[in-house]
């Protein structure tokens, strides 16, 4: 029993964690980060590595937020470092990179990115959506397992048993013939072994679904088009608003955080709504306004332009 329950703890991590991965991968391809080629190196004998728009959303997706720093030219996760002013902001900031490298900057020359408002890491609520998908799988395979029936055949001859068992063993590997040899007594009687189980799949697999369209809303992933010509224009248009908010969070956040410290770096969209929905598309490319879109983003003004 041990040995069962432990497989299938197994079995649902690796689901849930699979889940998370597709999820992450999702978000970090729906957008990319424009201009990050002109962060400039911290000295000319050691010139920074250059990030990727990969690596700068990975780190907001899974931590809410990544700091640039201006005089190294460095993206890295950072934490809050030294005393606070009347605001709650610290004078200095720690940046963390691969292999123990620490960087400690003053607040004027970080710009923190967020994003949401709040800071805080996309992963969390999709990691909660992915345990509920690995739920659902493992609902789904004992169900399957429920209702599966089995044909027995009752004999009192113990070789006759064998022998059957050996024919229907040949019968599962394809072969098509076998001989048995019956002997004084009959083969018996062939009855049902079955749990009288109800059919749940279905159900199942529509609510697993539901789940899963809605984790990709949040991961900025557009999904109407899966249902093709039986989704109404009011459906489609409701199901691109939901993800385009979810999006657009990340895009006024660190677009607007960029415009108030004066740099160049901007996130955009790479999937667009998957049908002529014109308000959207006016929404993408609307500039947002510093200090007012951006909640939080004003903490940051003295380290700003």
């Amino acid at each position: 029993m041990a040995t069962r329950q432990g497989r299938a703890a197994r079995e649902f991590n690796i689901a849930a964690d699979s889940y998370e991965t597709l999820f992450a991968a999702l978000f970090i391809t729906s957008c990319t980060v424009d201009n990050i080629e002109q962060s400039t190196g911290y000295s000319d004998s050691e010139p920074a590595d250059r990030p990727t728009a990969q690596f700068i959303l990975r780190t907001l997706y899974t931590n809410g937020a990544i700091a640039y720093s201006r005089s190294m030219g460095l993206w890295l996760p950072f934490a809050e470092a030294g005393a606070r002013n009347v605001y709650g902001v610290a004078d200095n900031y720690t940046l963390s990179g691969a292999n123990g490298y620490t960087f400690v900057r003053p607040r004027a020359d970080i710009v923190p990115f967020l994003a949401n408002p709040h800071g805080r890491a996309i992963a969390d609520i999709v990691r909660i959506r992915c345990k509920k998908l690995a739920d659902f799988d493992g609902a789904i395979g004992q169900n399957l397992d429920a209702v599966k029936d089995m044909s027995i055949l009752l004999t009192d001859n113990q070789n006759l048993s064998v022998r059957l068992m050996r024919a229907d063993a040949a019968r599962r590997r394809g072969e098509g013939f076998a001989v048995v040899n019956r002997g004084e007594n009959s083969f018996g009687d062939v009855t049902l072994l079955t749990t009288g189980a109800e059919y749940k799949i279905d159900k199942l697999l529509a609510d697993r679904r539901a789940v899963y369209e809605e984790t990709l809303h949040l991961v900025n992933v557009y999904t109407p088009v899966e249902k093709g010509e039986r989704l109404i224009v009011n459906e489609v248009s409701t199901n691109n608003a939901e993800t385009a908010a979810n999006g657009n969070v990340l895009l006024r956040t660190f677009n607007g955080i960029a415009e108030q410290y004066d740099v160049p770096f901007r996130i955009r969209r790479l999937n667009a709504p998957t049908t002529g929905d014109s308000e959207q598309a006016d929404e993408d490319k609307e500039t947002p306004v510093a200090g007012q879109e951006v909640a939080n983003a004003g903490e940051f003004e003295e380290g700003g332009k």
